[in-house]
């Protein structure tokens, strides 16, 4: 499986070719969202990839669905704010046409969101909506009293329109993001001893991020598993900042450029043979020089074919396929990955699946900053490819209330993503000796190192529900990456994610109009790649783009408790109040960039 997460989830700002899936409790074909392709999700970094989907295997590419109305809504569960910032994006109108609500909170953190159905029958509808999420507060560095502003202003609006004529679904979705926030993590200078001059650095210079996004399609109607199935969609996104790494550097500019199509025939009755296709053609301006991948163009473009055949019985659901990915300018011009996927209900609500996926990945700058906002605003690392990435798992729901799911899997990726702190140095060419730290120039970012890695995991997934009374879910994860760092053989790599991760919720109905929930994340074994660049002489020529110390330190762990309440005043308005980080733990999201200690929010939604 691809390490997407899906900045969630799913590319930013690509509205058309959305994947949001919706889970099946014993099916290997989910139903994909194409109305929501652009992923407005800003996890926190800590918790990038670390809860498997285990409901069933994660597939990327499957059925595509034109779906209803799946925008932002008022819900109890997103609160918070940073670190763990949500755009909920998942959740239905239910019976109103719309809604609005707002929260605030200490660290002058706030959120807000506005949505409307302003068409909505049987041939259109078009909707709009608008979420906001901002902070303003002081965040204390770890092992030190100094302080520094936490600043960040999101925000995101989606426009949609979907017309039904007698046989053919046309959409047109338009998305902007504008995304301002500063870099106010703190450098490696405490690491290397003695330092000639000291960081000159604007904590409150704010780096802007804006995207835009317009994408359409058009397809036939999904409601009869014997018809021939047809999607073809076509966007175009922007990704922009203003500042580079460098102080006094110009930002870049991203233009995605994406055409999906999708061909699904039946065979018999429960036999069907399909093909996915997509062309994905990037083009950047103002590409700064140091970009590593030292190719004749930075522009590239890549085609990805995914023919397969599938079978869907009573009890055996099963997927053939393979995925082949053409690229112009990118390195290797053909890969290959299998793409086979089974689920087998062998005895009665117990369920063996299992699904050998692969692939390669893009790495722009809208899909890192996704997850991390504070990536290199100038260079990007090389595309990841995945061979092979196998997952194997039980699931049983023999009792109405209570599922479990055991699950491990092992995977292989060419040019992996690990995260790494940057820092320049001058040095003598002659004695190797270092001169002074040049960390002034440049801003206090997140960079990703391309490693050829392997990884293995193991988890556990449980859910228990009674009625609508109790909900709770617990999820533990173990993975352990290995990576080919010194040049020695392949070393255990601890990066922000961490190797023990557990999730536990619970919400509880005490009364018909009063909810309470609560939460705890545990992240263990972090870690972090303390990675050095080099600059010759007193010019400070660039090196080839390669690191020449790599050290390892530690993150602390994570012990993220959080409670709250939703009262439900009346059918349109309700209260909330959430309180998160309760036992106030310290920790760094990245190396340097410290998370919020106790945070609450507390707010009011109307829907309407």
């Amino acid at each position: 499986m691809k390490k997407r997460k899906l900045y969630t989830v799913a590319l930013l700002f690509i509205s058309i070719a959305a994947f949001a899936q919706k889970e099946e409790n014993n099916a290997l074909n989910r139903e994909m969202i194409i109305e929501k392709d652009f992923t407005p999700i800003v996890r926190d970094a800590s918790k990038i990839n670390i809860l498997p989907g285990v409901e069933t295997p994660s597939i990327r590419k499957t059925s595509i669905l034109y779906s209803d109305w799946a925008v932002p809504v008022t819900t109890p569960s997103v609160l918070q704010i940073l670190p763990a910032a949500v755009y909920d994006t998942g959740s239905p109108f239910y019976r109103k046409r719309g809604y609005a609500d707002l929260s605030l909170g200490n660290y002058l953190n706030a959120s807000a969101s506005v949505g409307y159905r302003i068409l909505d029958n049987e041939k259109n509808r078009l909707n709009f909506w608008y979420q906001h999420l901002s902070t303003h507060g002081k965040v204390k560095y770890l092992g030190t009293d100094d302080k520094v502003k936490q600043k960040r202003n999101d925000n995101l609006l989606h426009v949609g329109y979907k017309h039904r004529f007698n046989n053919l679904i046309w959409t047109l979705n338009g998305d902007y993001r504008f995304n301002a926030f500063n870099y106010y993590g703190r450098e490696y200078l405490p690491f290397l001893g003695d330092v000639v001059d000291a960081p000159i650095v604007d904590k409150n210079e704010m780096q802007q991020i804006q995207q835009f996004s317009i994408s359409t399609g058009f397809g036939s109607p999904r409601e009869q598993d014997r018809e021939l199935y047809y999607l073809l969609s076509v966007g175009y996104h922007r990704y922009s900042n203003r500042l580079g790494l460098y102080y006094g550097e110009k930002g870049n500019n991203e233009n995605h450029i994406d055409t999906r199509f999708k061909l699904l025939a039946p065979v018999t009755a429960n036999q069907r043979i399909g093909i996915d296709g997509s062309m994905d053609n990037l083009i950047f301006d103002n590409r700064n020089s140091a970009d590593y991948r030292n190719l004749d163009q930075n522009n590239f473009t890549m085609i990805t074919l995914n023919p397969y055949y599938s079978l869907d019985k009573d009890r055996l659901k099963f997927r053939l396929g393979a995925v082949a990915n053409v690229s112009f300018n990118d390195g290797t011009i053909v890969r290959f990955a299998p793409d086979i996927r089974i689920n087998w209900e062998f005895t009665e609500h117990f369920f063996l699946y299992s699904s050998i996926l692969g692939g390669k990945e893009l790495n722009t700058f809208a899909f890192l900053s996704k997850d991390n906002i504070y990536v290199d605003p100038s260079t990007l690392p090389y595309n990841s490819y995945t061979p092979a990435d196998w997952t194997i798992g039980l699931k049983s729901n023999v009792l109405n209330c209570f599922t479990f799911d055991l699950f491990g899997g092992v995977k292989y990726t060419q040019d992996a993503l690990f995260d790494y702190r940057y820092l320049g140095m001058k040095f003598d060419v002659e004695s190797g000796d270092i001169i002074k730290t040049v960390d002034w120039m440049t801003r206090p970012v997140v960079n990703y190192a391309n490693l050829d890695a392997f990884a293995w995991n193991v988890g556990a997934r449980v859910k228990y529900k009674l009625d609508d009374i109790l909900n709770a879910s617990l999820e533990w994860k173990h993975e352990i990456r290995k990576a080919d760092m010194y040049g020695g053989g392949k070393n255990v790599v601890k990066t922000n994610r961490p190797t023990d991760a557990l999730n536990a919720q619970v919400e509880v109905k005490v009364l018909p109009q009063l909810a309470l929930h609560a939460n705890y994340f545990m992240g263990l074994g972090r870690g972090t790649i303390l990675s050095f660049n080099t600059f010759a002489g007193t010019g400070l020529e660039l090196l080839p783009y390669v690191p020449t110390v790599n050290e390892t330190g530690k993150l602390s762990d994570i012990h993220d408790l959080g409670v709250g309440a939703v009262y439900q005043i009346n059918d349109a308005v309700h209260l909330r109040v959430r309180f998160d980080n309760i036992l106030n733990r310290k920790y760094d999201i990245y190396y340097g960039m410290p998370a919020q200690g106790f945070h609450f929010m507390a707010g009011v939604g109307v829907n309407f």
